[in-house]
């Protein structure tokens, strides 16, 4: 199944709007849990602060003659606190004791605040110090603890790169369950496209149904509701128009033929050819208003009755002697071929015209030496067969616009398929074949 781009763009939108939503939390969250990370190293960095000094101070109880700097190296000595570097200061900030690597504690040596809290770069580490006055008394010292923040910084990009990763795979997921879920959020247009591909030009009258209050998929549906109207509107007033100008016009040539035949009757010499060519004239020109008129019914989608039991053969033959002497006028001869006995389900009067239309077109294109051969066989399904010498043509060519090959064509094609059939063409050793093929049960 192809990928659909609207489901897809769908897709696209979803998946980017979550992430952007799930971005902004992510973010917030890596500096809240940043934030909590730095607020522990603090908590811990000052416990050892104030370990040390409590560690000093009661040293100092203990041997008071000794002096802060004899009591703040014993505490050093004793001191079992955590891998760091501690540094203790006299009330003048000089350094009268430290514990830890070399490098760690001269970077201490900077002035400070009575008390604050600093990030110090020391070597390829990222430590933090913390330094606190603890006694504002006798004696008066400060102690400093510095701890590597090392481990902070890699909790720091493990988080980082766990909230990237997860975008991505959000990203991802949303994605494809966007482009799923946009399936089902699609599911109202799929059913407007069946409705409306169910709608033939038959069939305006049929109507969309339109939920209450209404969407952006039903306001679609009123408006092509609305279209419908003015199709329907206009197709009622193309009929009525159509059926008024055939009227009008099969009028007068009814007359004409009629006053024709009846001189006919009574002339004699030319007179009576030129009366013949002006009743054949008369004849043509109703055959053609009454194929133009079929026409229109055509294009409209116009579904007739096909509820009459037509014997075929019986049609054959009688359509046959009415044509004869249209064939006799043109030069033509019409024989017959097998004729089988078969009655289909129908429309008798569109049946007769289909047979009617492609013996005019054997006896007017066909060979001028060539017979006119009908037939009737049975082969699953019953088969008129139309044949006559002549040069190849193909039934794609036969419904074009070309002039020579007039309305009839597109019209037996639809008699045809309006019946469940088909019309086929073939030739063969000079001969083409036009074979009206209909379904034993129609409909």
């Amino acid at each position: 199944m192809p990928l659909s781009r609207l489901r897809l763009r769908l897709g696209v939108w979803f998946a980017v709007a979550f992430l952007a939503g799930l971005f902004l939390l992510d973010l917030s969250l890596y500096g809240y849990l940043r934030l909590q990370a730095y607020r522990r190293l603090n908590r811990e960095v000052r416990a050892r602060a104030e370990a040390l000094s409590a560690a000093v101070l009661q040293e100092f109880h203990e041997l008071p003659d000794s002096g802060l700097a004899a009591a703040a190296r014993e505490a050093m000595r004793e001191w079992q606190g955590p891998t760091g570097a501690y540094v203790v200061l006299d009330s003048s900030l000089a350094q009268v004791a430290a514990l830890g690597p070399a490098d760690w504690v001269e970077a201490t040596r900077q002035p400070w605040a009575i008390a604050g809290e600093w990030d110090v770069s020391v070597g390829p580490e990222r430590s933090f110090r913390e330094v606190m006055v603890y006694h504002k008394e006798w004696p008066r010292f400060s102690a400093v603890a510095m701890v590597s923040a090392h481990g902070m910084e890699e909790y720091n990009e493990a988080l980082a790169l766990w909230l990237t990763v997860s975008a991505l795979l959000v990203l991802l997921l949303g994605l494809g369950g966007g482009y799923v879920l946009s399936r089902r959020a699609l599911a109202p247009i799929g059913e407007l496209e069946d409705a409306i591909a169910g709608i033939s030009p038959g069939s305006l009258g049929a109507r969309l149904p339109v939920n209450t209050p209404a969407d952006e998929v039903d306001r679609v549906r009123m408006q092509f509701n609305a279209l419908l109207d003015r199709l329907e509107a206009a197709q009622a007033q193309n009929r009525k128009f159509l059926r008024e100008a055939a009227h009008q016009i099969r009028t007068p040539l009814t007359l004409v033929m009629g006053e024709a035949s009846l001189e006919l009757q009574r002339a004699e010499g030319d007179g009576a050819g030129v009366l013949r060519r002006i009743q054949l004239a008369a004849e043509q020109m109703q055959r053609r208003v009454d194929d133009l008129f079929l026409l229109a019914e055509v294009q409209s989608g116009t579904v007739p009755p096909l509820d009459e039991l037509v014997e075929l053969d019986g049609l054959l033959l009688e359509v046959a002697d009415a044509m004869r002497g249209r064939a006799h006028q043109l030069g033509r001869q019409l024989q017959f071929r097998e004729v089988a006995t078969v009655s289909v389900r129908g429309n008798r009067g569109l049946l007769r015209e289909a047979v009617l239309e492609l013996i005019e077109n054997a006896v007017r294109h066909g060979a001028a030496d060539a017979r006119v051969e009908l037939g009737l066989v049975v082969e699953g399904e019953a088969r008129v067969v139309i044949a006559s010498g002549g040069t190849p043509f193909v039934l794609a060519e036969a419904t074009s616009s070309a002039p020579e090959h007039g309305l009839g064509i597109p019209i037996v094609q639809w008699i045809a398929g309006v019946h469940g059939g088909r019309l086929e063409s073939r030739h063969v050793a000079g001969t083409n074949e036009v074979v009206l093929v209909i379904p034993l049960s129609s409909r």
